[in-house]
């Protein structure tokens, strides 16, 4: 009940004039509510991007079977197949999963840096 009464409150108070910053490892429950995502690691920003700069560069998919594609950032396995978060040369439209994001983001640190065109900064 805490969850949902949480995303009542985010969302009532969520309006163009105010920005909420949610510091969490868990981003299950959250996408409905996120614009943009920050990743940060050490001090360095590795990831600053909004849901559709990021759906549009990258795609998070479930895949059956074998796994062919070169451009994959990360994969894990599941019930399905695997779970995988690759460049988006197709221009395929998919969801942001923030929890494949984030592994695929510590997996690949300077390929996600360089996909994104972020100049890592110490801060």
């Amino acid at each position: 009940p805490s969850k949902s009464i949480f995303r009542k409150v985010m969302a009532m108070a969520a309006d163009e004039t105010r920005l909420v910053v949610i510091s969490t490892h868990q981003v299950r429950d959250l996408h409905s509510l996120i614009d943009a995502v920050v990743i940060v690691d050490g001090g360095k920003i590795l990831l600053n991007a909004d849901a559709d700069t990021i759906t549009e560069k990258l795609a998070f998919q479930q895949i059956e079977g074998e796994i062919n594609k070169e451009n994959v950032l990360y994969k894990e396995e599941s019930v399905r197949g695997f779970l995988v978060v690759s460049e988006n040369t197709d221009h395929l439209e998919t969801k942001l999963d923030i929890e494949l994001l984030f592994n695929a983001t510590m997996m690949n640190k300077e390929r996600i840096s360089q996909i994104f065109t972020f100049k890592n900064k110490n801060r």
